[in-house]
């Protein structure tokens, strides 16, 4: 029979637990290589302009956004370098399911494929 210290004992350790699974799923968040800001002119990176090249691609944990469209990630896997996204995207007033890529290419360098067409090489926003 458990007495009340074992029970309390017991709780501790799986409260330690948890926050100890807590901690190490928001730094892996925090360390993905994809997230953040991108822009193919580092120009983008300052201002949010009216062109592809002129304007931040960002990506976060469910969503990306870039240029005139809002996506909201749906699916996501990853292959070696590259995350693969099936994305819910809002353009224009119209609303529709389109794939992204994003291939890393050395640090601070992506590629990305946005409704399979390839946008060239974006750079890390500092």
């Amino acid at each position: 029979m458990s007495t009340g210290a074992d029970v309390a004992r017991r709780f501790r350790h799986w409260l330690v637990s948890i926050a100890i699974i807590v901690v190490m799923t928001a730094h892996a968040h925090a360390d993905d290589p994809f997230l953040g800001r991108w822009s193919i002119d580092p120009a983008g990176c300052q201002t949010s302009g009216n062109t592809a090249a002129s304007t931040p691609f960002v990506v976060t944990d469910h969503n990306v956004t870039w240029y005139m469209a809002s996506c909201t990630i749906k699916k996501s896997y990853r292959i070696g370098e590259g995350l693969y996204l099936q994305a819910q995207c809002l353009s224009g007033g119209k609303s529709h399911v389109m794939p992204i890529g994003l291939h890393l290419k050395g640090h601070g360098r992506m590629t990305v494929t946005w409704d399979q067409t390839n946008t060239g090489e974006m750079k890390r926003c500092r």
